[in-house]
């Protein structure tokens, strides 16, 4: 029984995803009402990270953090252990600073099994400068930034990656191959309507998931209580029928 309420709220949890993931598919996979196809050259800004020595590299507190590709996970950062850069040393590197909204895309392993690795900057992330093998998206005033960080974030894009990513033991792509990706543009009024219906939808996916996971864990931790009173002998069918009622409820 456990096993199974195991399977069922897994398969749930991953329903909630492949929810979201269809309804993006939908979204860059059509052709709407005066959308114009272009490409992402046209409509961003890009700029890939400079080559920052490690001989340069400080443990100060006050350090800036340098944004590597081993920095960014499938839609977010992960900063913890990440190499600084010396805050009086910064300013000449201003052009590598990134700022709110930026998108970010690792160019070495840009996809990997968990999905594609970018990530968009808040005010937290920040200041942060950019090293080589990463790429900054940032959009045009045609293009809005919640958008691209969708656009990049889609299946339609991840299909891209791997259609042209080369390189057998370190797979990779250029500044130019992203720069080629074309696509469909909305309206302005268009892409801010479609962000909000994903920042919705994403926000309740993130809801049911953060429940599913509550109930896997749940489900584990009745599942030890379970056997050490199976092997004490405290444990009889009524009373493991009664605790599976319970979790299942």
């Amino acid at each position: 029984g456990l096993e199974t309420a195991v399977a069922n709220t897994e398969k749930n949890l991953a329903n909630a995803r492949e929810l979201f993931s269809s309804y993006l598919d939908s979204v860059f996979n059509k052709q709407g009402d005066g959308w114009s196809k272009t490409n992402l050259g046209k409509e961003i800004d890009l700029l890939t990270g400079y080559a920052f020595k490690s001989k340069g590299y400080t443990d100060a507190s006050d350090g800036i953090r340098l944004l590597r590709g081993d920095n960014i996970i499938q839609g977010a950062f992960r900063w913890k252990n990440c190499k600084k850069w010396p805050k009086d040393n910064a300013a000449q590197y201003s052009d590598y600073h990134l700022q709110v909204g930026d998108i970010v895309l690792a160019m070495d392993r840009t996809w990997v099994k968990a999905g594609i690795k970018y990530a968009q900057v808040s005010e937290s992330d920040l200041p942060c400068l950019l090293v080589q093998r990463v790429a900054r998206l940032r959009p045009e005033s045609n293009l809005s930034a919640e958008f691209l960080k969708y656009l990049v974030g889609s299946k339609k894009f991840t299909d891209y990656v791997l259609s042209i990513q080369t390189g057998l033991s370190v797979p990779h792509i250029s500044g130019k191959q992203i720069n080629d990706f074309e696509f469909y543009r909305p309206s302005i009024s268009d892409q801010s309507e479609i962000s909000s219906n994903m920042i919705e939808m994403e926000s309740n996916i993130q809801r049911l998931e953060s429940i599913y996971q509550q109930k896997l864990t749940a489900l584990a931790e009745l599942k030890q209580s379970l056997l050490q009173k199976a092997f004490s002998g405290e444990l009889t069918a009524e009373k493991a029928e009664n605790r599976m009622s319970k979790a299942a409820a």
